[in-house]
């Protein structure tokens, strides 16, 4: 595995969050040299698209404000969306997520380092981190490669429900693979 090698896998491509936000906040990050010359970034979600379908839809929201120096950014736009992939699954399916697993492993191989960043409700983060988990996807050492989960706040309804939900993330993931945010903070 070269040490750079990242997948980054956004659960919940097709909603709001990921086109509005997520999605858009990685190729800010890729206009600014902040991601690893090898990356991929994979869309898993519901609904029915393919890889074509959802580059288009990516497409849309990419906006070009981060390209120093550049004044037409489609060359990094067209980079960067050679490098999405699409998968259509159900959230709690091992099935849906083995799918995942054989498109990275054809087009980032076997050993690559992995976020996965859950733009979900809450209230299936505890299918998805298992089915993500029983997938074979997650790196159980924090040896190369690693493996990161992102989870949005909400985190829960009261502090009983967050340290229930904490509780079932940690069968999956470690403490220190498990990165919990609040994207209103950004804005």
């Amino acid at each position: 595995m070269k040490d750079n090698t990242l997948s980054i896998v956004v659960v919940g491509a097709s909603g709001n969050l990921a086109l509005n936000k997520i999605i858009p906040a990685f190729f800010s990050l890729y206009c600014q040299g902040f991601l690893p010359d090898e990356f991929n970034l994979y869309g898993f979600a519901r609904s029915v698209m393919n890889n074509e379908e959802f580059r288009a839809l990516i497409a849309e929201k990419l906006t070009c404000r981060y390209t120093p120096g550049e004044k037409d950014c489609s060359g990094k736009t067209e980079s960067f969306l050679e490098r999405c992939f699409y998968v259509q699954g159900e959230y709690g399916s091992v099935d849906s997520y083995l799918n995942l697993y054989m498109l990275m492993r054809e087009n980032s191989g076997l050993l690559c380092n992995r976020i996965f960043y859950l733009a979900v409700p809450p209230v299936v983060f505890s299918d998805v981190a298992r089915a993500i988990g029983d997938s074979g996807l997650v790196s159980c050492t924090d040896d190369e490669p690693w493996s990161r989960v992102v989870v949005e706040k909400p985190f829960g309804e009261d502090r009983e429900s967050s340290d229930n939900l904490i509780a079932q993330l940690s069968d999956i993931f470690t403490e220190s693979q498990t990165y919990r945010i609040d994207h209103y903070l950004g804005k």
